[in-house]
This record gives C-alpha cells, structure tokens and sequence, in this order.
C-alpha cells in the first residue's frame, strides 16, 4: 500500500504538471522556445485531449484492463508516459505549422490517454488493498493526494519554467526543462510501479470489491 499510496500521488502531480506545462509553454512567444499560442490554441488541444480521454474511458481502458491486468495496465500506461512526455516539448522546433499542430496533438493526446491507464489502475488498485469497510476511508486519502498535487504542482512547474528562461543554459535545460522534469518523474512512476503486487488485480480477499473499473475512472 505504501509504494502505490507513493505513485498514486506521483501520477496525481504528473497529470496536473502536464496540464500546466501546456497552459505556460504554448503562449510563450517562439524566441522562448513557445508555440505562440492565444488562449483559444491551447483551448483547442485541451478539449481535443478531453475527446479523446471520454471516448477512450467508454470504448477503451476497460478493454486494455480485461487483456493486461491493472498492475500491466499501470506500467504500460508509464512506460508510455515517459517517450510522450519527452515529445510535446519538441514541438516548437517544428517550423511548419500544420505538422506542429499534427505532432503537438498526437503527443499531447497520448499523454492524456497514459495518464489514463496509470490513474485509472492506481485508483482501482488503491481499491483492491484494502477491505469493504475501509474503501472509503482509502478514497479519501487519494482525494487528499490529489488535491495536494493541484496546489503544489502548478507552483513547482511555474518556477521551473520561470528558471529555465532566465538561466540562459542549453537543452534540455531551456525551457524543454520542464518536460525533462515530467519526464524523469514518468521514469520513476514506471520503476516504482515493479513494487506493485500482482494481487491488485483482484479485489481484497478475491472477492468481488463493488467498484468496477469504469467507476474508478470517472473518480478523476
């Protein structure tokens, strides 16, 4: 329970970094190392990201779980997330600006359906640790961690961002330092993630534990 109440709060933080990333990177003009985005830009992928993460909760995720495991789903999900957390920040040295928008969305996607399968998985597993009668009381904790991760995450993301313009030093230590930081937390979500026991999978005890994996989903 230990090693996944650790993840669970790492995969909290990514997601709300990665969010944050987008919103302070995509308006920065291109000499920063941005994509000169107005609010509507960066509106655009949110919603194409939030497309793409309902259609995949209803017609996928359930899907990968049935095939995979919650334990493989989750360190599938960060494997993944590391190469896609890396990627996006490339987009800027793509001049032309329909494969920016091509490249910017598919990596940006891809992370948003990652997220998913670490979220979701961690969510139900956190599930699964623990008796019935303790379920809520394990939910509440991850709530905590969540709500933990939006205050500290933004703050952490924007220093580092503000750093990385002002230090003057050369990649990945520019302003794509901010996604080298996603990037290694992804590393060390995934190298965490083999301290997960296989009996996560099921609920406490093997039997059923009332919760399925579509309504751990929605808890995010």
């Amino acid at each position: 329970m230990q090693v996944l109440g650790i993840e669970t709060a790492l995969v909290f933080f990514l997601r709300i970094a990665q969010e944050q990333s987008l919103a302070i990177w995509g308006p920065a003009s291109s000499e920063l190392g941005g994509l000169d985005f107005g609010t509507s830009d960066v509106g655009n992928v949110m919603t194409s990201n939030g497309a793409a993460l309902v259609l995949f909760q209803v017609f996928g995720y359930a899907q990968v779980v049935r095939c995979l495991g919650l334990t493989w789903t989750f360190r599938i999900g960060a494997f993944l997330l590391v190469p896609f957390s890396l990627l996006s920040g490339l987009a800027s040295y793509i001049s032309n600006r329909t494969w920016m928008w091509v490249f910017l969305l598919l990596t940006e996607i891809g992370k948003t359906l990652t997220i998913a399968l670490t979220m979701g998985s961690s969510m139900v597993m956190i599930i699964h640790a623990v008796p019935p009668p303790q379920v809520g009381q394990a939910n509440g904790l991850a709530q905590m961690w969540r709500a933990a991760a939006q205050m500290i995450a933004p703050l952490v993301i924007g220093q580092l961002f503000d750093w990385s313009l002002n230090s003057g030093n050369p990649f990945p230590f520019n302003y794509f330092f901010i996604f080298f930081f996603c990037g290694i937390l992804s590393l060390l979500i995934l190298i965490f993630s083999f301290g997960i026991k296989r009996h996560l999978d099921h609920s406490f005890g093997g039997g059923p534990s009332g919760v399925d994996d579509n309504e751990a989903m929605s808890m995010h």
